[in-house]
């Protein structure tokens, strides 16, 4: 494994690349490389190599060196060149962090293949001599894009790339501390509307210049809850672990609710289209999921919850609608000449 000379940064963390210091070869990460300006050796890039092996005729190496050979891009070239995934973009900015021994997966996978580095050059339309330096574990500066060609096309794994995250279930206890806070703005607001109310309403009193119109014993009233309303700060809301614990327990089972009856909500259309198979898929759905237990245990001498009973109930009208609906069909074709 190669580290960094400057910082000490290893492969697996930093793209390191070969640089000049003192006369001699080293190793750097490409950061330390252009803070410290040192000169990078760079690595030919595979469109360089397939020049080289491009033949031009004296006309051609004219205009190239006159610069007059540049050809605008045609419409393949564009979309080939803006195809490129946000997953892509990343695995470019990161190192590579290749699988042990990579060189080795890519010649058995080759060899499996039967073919040769002549035929695994013309499929992948890479360069010859590139393909033999990469067997040997010779990656040339534009790596990237050559070992997702050859990841594609061997369906073979060359570069680790880390597994992307599950979001968290939505009844995960994890969800309390999010509707403990929810629970303390809804009471932070409240109390800032009743300091509002009382201010709007001590304006009223300062207007008000005749005690006719406000009498005095009600402008007592007023300034002694502003008082109390001001000496409460937001801080002192009241959260003790029990009133926060049933409200989040009260929020997780209204969402469990209403996730259950969203999974039982039909319309007309859908009852008329129903079939026997549906009925009987609807079915093992609702033994599974009472097997493992997810929201409740059907134990002998326990009451089912509401939510579970409209299940049911609406399961056994749209059984009922079925089995007349079939019923229907079966007197139109008996009486039908």
């Amino acid at each position: 494994m190669e580290y960094c000379f400057k910082c000490g940064k290893s492969e697996n963390d930093v793209k390191i690349l070969d640089a000049v210091s003192n006369n001699e070869m080293v190793s750097i990460c490409d950061e330390c490389a252009e803070f410290e300006e040192i000169p990078i050796i760079r690595k030919p890039s595979t469109y360089q190599l397939k020049e080289i092996n491009n033949p031009r005729n004296v006309k051609e190496r004219l205009l190239r060196m006159a610069g007059l050979d540049k050809k605008e891009p045609t419409i393949d070239d564009l979309r080939t060149d803006f195809k490129v995934s946000e997953e892509d973009v990343v695995m470019k900015s990161m190192p590579l962090n290749l699988i042990e021994n990579f060189h080795w997966h890519i010649q058995n996978a080759r060899k499996k293949s039967k073919l040769d580095i002549i035929q695994m050059s013309k499929i992948l339309g890479e360069n010859e001599f590139i393909l033999r330096e990469l067997e040997k574990g010779n990656l040339p500066d534009d790596a990237f894009m050559l070992l997702k060609k050859i990841e594609q096309y061997f369906q073979i794994k060359l570069m680790k790339r880390e597994e992307v995250r599950k979001p968290v279930n939505r009844f995960d206890w994890s969800r309390k501390e999010e509707i403990k806070e929810e629970w303390r703005r809804e009471e932070e607001e409240k109390v800032e509307k009743e300091i509002k109310e009382v201010h709007n309403s001590l304006k009223d009193i300062d207007s008000s210049k005749s005690e006719d119109k406000f009498p005095y014993n009600q402008q007592e009233d007023f300034f002694e809850v502003h008082e109390k309303l001001s000496e409460k700060s937001f801080d002192e809301v009241s959260t003790s672990d029990f009133d926060v614990d049933d409200y989040v327990e009260e929020k997780v089972d209204d969402e469990k609710k209403e996730d259950e009856l969203k999974k039982i909500k039909f319309d007309e259309g859908s009852l008329k289209s129903l079939t026997i198979s549906d009925l009987q898929r609807m079915k093992e759905e609702k033994e599974m999921r009472e097997s493992m237990g997810d929201d409740v245990d059907f134990v002998e001498d326990k009451e089912v919850p509401d939510h579970l009973k409209d299940y049911e109930r609406i399961g056994d009208e749209m059984k009922k609608r079925a089995v007349e609906g079939a019923g229907k069909e079966s007197v139109k074709k008996e009486f039908h000449y």
